[in-house]
């Protein structure tokens, strides 16, 4: 009963380490794969809700100014509305959801009031004639409008309004509400026109000391996301509801560094919105860490804990219950390497989901990286616009120097030289020191009016006509200070004023800036604003004196837009794949036009306005996910670079690499199928040949052998096995071989005065011993003695390779050394140098008629001769080489002539190996023995070697022939 329970036990402790490894290894690594992939998604969420929550905090700062917001709000609406009734609709829905109060006027495509919800008549102003100034100052048809327009607006808008200005609530740098009545009176007021329809809309001064947009944009984000908005503005809580923080809590979220923060369950996201102003932006983190997982995976899930609990009772079953498993080996190989490479696959995967993950996070980084190289390559090569313009200009100023030396400037020579230009150009000043007239791009002035008209923009007629007779006696006086001419007290008050007017310098310090400018391209400032210029000098050529000074300026902003437009196709066909786009920065220009009608651009371009885009970002662009980047330019400094560049190429990257990861996987499983095949396969081949093998050892068929089964225990096996039928079919065999191999005589033969006998004696029926005896003609015989070192079937098969060589060989057979010489040479190509089989061999050819014996010796026992007169036995010295030994067989050649009563002994080396003391035994025996009959000669010497060792303790062949010659010849008798 003790036994019992023993072999239970360690049944039982078996089973606990199969499972263990088998089933809880498995286990713990599949829960860590779940913990790294919650990991990872936890990562990946988190990257994720970062950039929304950029983006979501950009928004809410932008909703934090009161004037940017409304000013966005109303711009928006009024860019989506198509006609006035859809305006009125808009507007009517945006103040019920936003909560913000206004009053609002639209005009219809003719100038008439289409509907209001005060009463606008009230005002006493012309709404018709109003929309009409707005109108044309918004399509710069008017530059500054008159009193009368003036008055009228001011009616509406407030004492202060002015109408050149309006623009500014909608567009550049600085957007605010009109605030246009310091007596408050007036409300503040938001305007906007274009040719079918305009709108006026009024708000509370009120409204800008609140925070109506940072509310409302929050409880629209409380409505949509499941993030959380929410500000602090001096230690005050502001959000939708109360606060998710303690005071102290705050203070921590406020003063710290890091961006996102984790406080308690919740992860902080925050920005600040202004100086005293800051906003968060806060997620559970549960929703970030949590790793949701879908119908698919619980399905796996559940199916690997269903396997585990089955090989568990299956294996219980096995071990401790001692069922069996109703499957083949193979299919249980099989089994086993697919489930052993389960967990390499397991990790391999995991190893794959991560570097997929940051190969994406790689690919958009490197993105981003080169596209805002590319936008910074583009903003440089702003330089090559440069120089190309000051190659059109100096190659036009040289005809234009030409025309304007004998002949005043006119319209003709101004014309031609502006045409000759690439862009539109914005300034050009031709002042000579010795003529009235003063070239410009609108036309000709003298005496301060325009003569010649060229480009000239009636709309502001008036303020031009006094910029270019300023400028007029601005190049003037800097002619006469170059010239070293006199110049009157006006003319230096008039151009101090005008210096500090235009440029705030004074005059000596502008004609510095002219003088070291000349030539080149240089920064003017002008009023508030600084242009791109050229200037340059004529000279008398043989004075050296100027004639006049030449100015031509450029405007920044319609070089940019020539520049972008022209070179934009270009930009777009780069390897990069890059779309590139274009805004200006008070978003009056955009190339293509729809960036403007795109609100996530939009908003990402006035982010531009600050600093270039430095974080990675996403948009949508023409129903396509693209990653996003911005330049804020320095060389184009009033033009924002937007580069797209589309998600589809990153995911296809990456679809390659994850392509590439489940190609690897089949290929493991595939290899770990084909391993377990070939495992299985190197046993069950194995004993299939064995049991073979055994059928055939059943059936006594010696002949069959197993196969090469390799070096390992199988191997093994099969070489005994193979060696046993060896020595079985061996026993068999030899005999039978042996029989055919050799032609013992049982009777001597005789022919004239020779008489012969040859036998051989085989100790175990695979004797290594070869005798071949052959009748050539009545007088002549030859006889083959030979040895083949070893024994076994081996032997007895060189045995017959060597007997089937003779028979073929006849032709030689009377020229022995010719015959054993061809015998080496075939038994050398029978086999490679490791493996060859050498022997000895003696052939003899008796000459009957002359009583002859010609012997050719190849490494075999010396000959033996028995004197006829004393009987004495003297051994023929024939050194030479066995067959298949050395590079070459040396054999050796003697003739015997035989005496009457003498005798030729040619023998095998078993006759004195068997012998107790040798060859003298051997030779004692022959002498003794002699006999004039050849057989009862061999008799004897063979029964006196057996008797003095034993016919058991023989262990090697014995072969001999006996050649004697007589007095007188006898009968022939042919070879028995």
């Amino acid at each position: 009963m003790k036994m019992i329970d023993t072999d239970r036990s360690r049944c039982v402790a078996n089973w606990l380490k199969f499972a263990f490894f088998a089933v809880a290894v498995p286990l713990l690594v599949a829960w860590q794969a779940f913990v790294y992939l919650e990991k990872l998604h936890a990562e990946s969420a988190l990257r994720r809700y970062q950039i929304a929550a950029a983006d979501i905090l950009e928004n809410l700062r932008v909703s934090a100014d009161a004037h940017l917001y409304i000013c966005s709000l109303m711009n928006q609406t009024f860019q989506s509305a198509k006609n006035p009734g859809q305006l009125q609709k808009d507007l009517e829905q945006l103040r019920s959801s936003s909560g913000i109060n206004f009053e609002y006027m639209i005009w219809d495509k003719n100038g008439s009031v289409h509907s209001a919800d005060f009463d606008w008549r009230s005002t006493g102003s012309d709404m018709k004639y109003a929309w009409q100034t707005l109108l044309g100052i918004g399509r710069r048809k008017i530059e500054v409008a008159d009193a009368r327009a003036t008055a009228n607006l001011r009616k509406i808008f407030g004492p202060q309004f002015f109408p050149e200005l309006y623009q500014r609530c909608y567009s550049g740098r600085n957007i605010r509400l009109i605030f246009s009545d310091s007596s408050l009176k007036k409300k503040l007021a938001w305007i906007r026109t274009r040719p079918r329809m305009g709108l006026a809309t009024f708000f509370e001064h009120d409204i800008v000391k609140g925070l109506p947009g940072l509310k409302f944009f929050m409880s629209v984000v409380a409505r949509s996301s499941d993030m959380r908005l929410g500000a602090v503005k001096d230690g005050v809580w502001l959000g939708e509801g109360s606060a998710d923080f303690s005071t102290a809590e705050l203070a921590v979220i406020s003063g710290s560094y890091e961006n996102p923060i984790r406080v308690r369950d919740w992860y902080v996201f925050k920005n600040a919105l202004r100086t005293d102003l800051c906003g968060f932006c806060y997620i559970d983190a549960a929703s970030i860490e949590r790793l949701v997982i879908s119908t698919r995976a619980r399905c796996g899930i559940m199916l690997f804990l269903v396997l585990a609990l089955y090989v568990l009772w299956r294996s219980f079953r096995v071990i401790c219950c001692g069922s069996s498993i109703n499957l083949n080996i193979r299919r249980q190989l099989i089994i086993l390497f697919v489930l052993s490479n389960a967990v390499s696959l397991l990790i391999m995967a995991l190893v794959g989901y991560d570097y997929l993950g940051q190969y994406r996070l790689y690919l958009q980084a490197e993105s981003f990286s080169k596209g805002v190289t590319y936008l910074q390559n583009i903003d440089e090569m702003f330089v090559s616009e440069y120089s190309r313009q000051l190659r059109r200009v100096r190659k036009a100023l040289d005809k234009l120097e030409q025309r304007v030396t004998n002949h005043r400037p006119d319209r003709s020579n101004i014309a031609e030289f502006l045409q000759a230009q690439s862009g539109e150009p914005f300034r050009l000043f031709l002042i000579g020191s010795s003529t009235p007239y003063i070239g410009s791009e609108l036309g000709i002035m003298k005496d301060g009016k325009f003569i010649e008209e060229i480009n000239m923009d009636w709309a502001r007629y008036k303020s031009m006509q006094t910029l270019v007779d300023s400028m007029g006696k601005l190049g003037q006086y800097y002619l006469a200070v170059l010239n070293r001419k006199s110049i009157s007290e006006m003319m230096v008050a008039q151009v101090e004023l005008i210096a500090e007017s235009l440029g705030q310098l004074r005059p000596h310090e502008m004609f510095q800036e002219f003088f070291a400018a000349t030539g080149s391209f240089w920064q003017w400032g002008m009023g508030f604003r600084y242009f791109p210029a050229y200037i340059d000098l004529f000279r008398d050529p043989d004075s050296g004196l100027a004639n006049y000074v030449f100015l031509y300026l450029w405007n920044a902003h319609q070089l940019h837009r020539h520049y972008i437009d022209q070179l934009i196709t270009d930009f777009n066909r780069n390897p990069l794949g890059i779309k590139v786009m274009a805004v200006d920065e008070d978003f009056r220009y955009a190339n293509p036009p729809e960036l403007l009608d795109h609100q996530q651009l939009r908003l990402y371009s006035a982010k531009l306005r600050e600093r270039s885009g430095a974080e990675v970002d996403f948009c949508d662009w023409e129903g396509e996910k693209h990653l996003l980047m911005g330049l804020k330019c320095s060389s184009i400094d009033t033009i924002r670079l937007i580069g797209l560049y589309p998600i589809s190429a990153i995911d296809r990257e990456v679809s390659r690499k994850k392509q590439l990861f489940v190609a690897l996987a089949i290929v493991s499983i595939l290899v770990s199928l084909a391993m377990g095949l070939f495992v299985a396969r190197s046993i069950l081949l194995p004993l299939a040949e064995l049991q073979r093998g055994i059928v055939a050892l059943q059936k006594r068929d010696f002949a069959f052998r197993l196969a090469d089964l390799g070096g390992d225990e199988f191997g093994n096996l099969a070489k005994v096995f193979n060696t046993t039928l060896v020595d079985l079919e061996e026993l068999q065999v030899a005999s039978t071989v042996q029989e055919k191999l050799s032609d013992n005589m049982s009777e001597p033969a005789q022919t004239g005065q020779v008489k012969w006998f040859a036998a051989s004696i085989s100790q175990y029926n695979f004797s290594g011993d070869y005798l071949a005896v052959e009748q050539l003609t009545d007088q002549r015989v030859m006889i083959v003695i030979g040895d083949v070192a070893g024994s076994g079937i081996g032997v007895s098969l060189i045995l017959a390779y060597v007997k089937a060589c003779i028979l073929k060989l006849n032709r030689l057979y009377d020229q022995p050394e010719k015959l054993l010489v061809r015998l080496d040479t075939l038994l050398r190509e029978l086999s490679s140098r490791a493996g060859r089989k050498c022997m000895t061999m003696q052939c003899a050819l008796l000459d009957c008629r002359k009583s002859e014996v010609t012997v050719a010796n190849a490494g075999h026992c010396f000959p033996v001769t028995i004197d006829p007169v004393d009987g004495d036995a003297n051994v023929a010295d024939m050194p030479s080489t066995p067959l298949g030994t050395g590079r070459k067989t040396v054999c050796c050649l003697k003739t015997f002539s035989l005496k009457p009563g003498g005798s030729l002994i040619l023998y095998s080396g078993g006759l004195y190996r068997n012998s107790e003391t040798g060859f003298s035994d051997f030779i004692n025996d022959l002498v003794k023995n002699r006999s004039h009959c050849p057989k009862a000669w061999y008799d004897e010497v063979i029964a006196a070697v057996k008797g003095r060792v034993g016919a058991a303790d023989c262990r090697d062949d014995m072969t001999m022939a006996v050649i004697s010659c007589f007095d007188k010849p006898v009968e022939s008798e042919s070879i028995v």
